[in-house]
């Protein structure tokens, strides 16, 4: 099916947002326009961050949780940690203004009821330089090595909310025909900062790219339960 096979090339990349800042506080009086802020899609392509993507993907998360992962929380992290250092960000809409804690691991929550209450937008002190974070879902206690499957079933649905509006109604449509994040027809690749040298669930082993940059969560496999914890191990 050829409109299968376009979307299936265009999401097999892992889900992560995009963050470089200037690296000097002291010039970081601008805060820069929200759209500077880019996530990347499971890997390479990027996705400037409007306020529409923004709320869609915190509505995505609402949307899904109970679903997949109840006790999940949405989490920001800027890519890599030490671009974070002198980074300041905040929430915008209009005349308002909403600061936003960034923590010692590059990592914040933005408040889900203000971003679905109007146009919001992130913005940043970075200027004009691009911006990587990575929406982060993962229930207590979970983290890069050790996260329950049905963390990464909910961060495609909320990775699909920033991507989906990038793509001609054609691609849409297919992607949803052949059942989407759901669909063992996609492939979703998610995308490592370390390299990876195993990932499994319970017995089953996921496919790891040869440079370790990226591993295949199976998604798709209702034999793995969403409380099956996904362990990776690095090179």
């Amino acid at each position: 099916m050829r409109a299968a096979a376009l979307l299936l090339a265009a999401l097999t990349m892992p889900a992560i947002a995009d963050a470089q800042p200037s690296g000097q506080a002291e010039q970081a009086a601008e805060v820069a326009d929200g759209e500077d802020i880019v996530v990347t899609g499971m890997g390479a392509t990027g996705y400037r961050l409007t306020a529409d993507q923004l709320r869609d993907a915190v509505r995505a998360f609402g949307q899904h949780r109970s679903e997949f992962a109840p006790d999940a929380t949405l989490r920001w992290r800027v890519i890599p940690a030490s671009a974070a250092e002198g980074l300041t960000v905040r929430l915008a809409s209009g005349d308002q203004r909403i600061d936003v804690p960034v923590d010692a691991a590059g990592e914040f929550s933005l408040p889900a009821e203000t971003i679905l209450s109007g146009d919001w937008r992130l913005q940043t002190n970075a200027g004009r330089r691009q911006i990587r974070i990575r929406p982060l879902t993962f229930s207590p206690g979970g983290g890069d090595s050790r996260y329950r499957m049905g963390d990464a079933r909910l961060l495609c649905r909320v990775f699909w909310a920033f991507a989906n509006n990038q793509f001609s109604l054609f691609q849409r449509m297919a992607f949803g025909a052949v059942g989407g994040c759901g669909s063992r027809r996609v492939a979703i690749w998610y995308r490592s900062e370390q390299p990876v040298a195993t990932a499994t669930a319970g017995a089953t082993e996921f496919a790891v790219r040869p440079d370790g940059s990226a591993y295949r969560p199976l998604l798709h496999d209702g034999a793995i339960g969403n409380d099956v914890p996904v362990v990776v191990t690095f090179r």
